[in-house]
Order: structure tokens, then C-alpha cells, then sequence
């Protein structure tokens, strides 16, 4: 019985761990906000890993707009700074009203 209980607060630590309210990654300048901006900044954040895994530094994002030739997507560089060192990102948002919400892409630019 003492495992179970045991076992299940464990379980229940665990969930609330995962449930917490952390906004994310700070993207300072970008015009995305709330979830939206919480998972591009991932996606770039996850990208930016595997570019360069040896660099375990927290990153700074800095997000600019630039003009889109499709209309209705907005279009952002993304500026990562990170182990003395700048890579830049070009992120899409474009709206899906069929569905509801916004869809994201990021490209690493060379």
C-alpha cells in the first residue's frame, strides 16, 4: 500500500511539474505573442541546439520584422546570439482561419 501511495504522488509531482506556466524563451521585438511565440521560439531554440550543441550558454533572440511578398504572412529575422556568436533565422506566421490559428516555419539563413 505504502508504494502506491508513494508511487502515485511521484506521478502526481511529475504532472505538475510538466503543467507549469513558464512563458517560454524571451523573444525581445517579435510581433507573435503568447503560445504562438512560445513555440516558434522553441522550434528556433531546438534548431539552434543541433547547430551548434557544443554551446551550452542560455541564448538572447532578438526578432525584427521584414517585409513578406505573400499577403496576410508576417515575416521576422530572428537573431540568436550565442557562445560569442550570431546566427540568424527567418520565421513565417501565416494565419489558418479554416482551422483557426497560426502557423509557423523557420528557415536558418546562411
Amino acid at each position: 500500500m505504502r508504494c502506491s501511495i508513494a508511487a502515485s504522488l511521484l506521478a502526481a509531482a511529475l504532472l505538475a511539474s510538466c503543467a507549469s506556466t513558464s512563458t517560454g524563451p524571451t523573444v525581445i521585438g517579435s510581433a507573435a505573442s503568447g503560445v504562438l511565440l512560445r513555440d516558434a521560439a522553441s522550434m528556433v531554440l531546438l534548431i539552434d541546439s543541433v547547430a551548434a550543441p557544443e554551446c551550452k550558454e542560455a541564448r538572447r533572440i532578438t526578432a525584427e520584422p521584414i517585409s513578406s511578398d505573400k499577403p496576410g504572412t508576417a515575416v521576422e529575422h530572428w537573431q540568436v546570439e550565442r557562445c560569442g556568436t550570431t546566427k540568424l533565422y527567418r520565421v513565417h506566421f501565416t494565419p489558418t482561419p479554416a482551422i483557426g490559428g497560426t502557423d509557423f516555419v523557420v528557415e536558418a539563413e546562411q
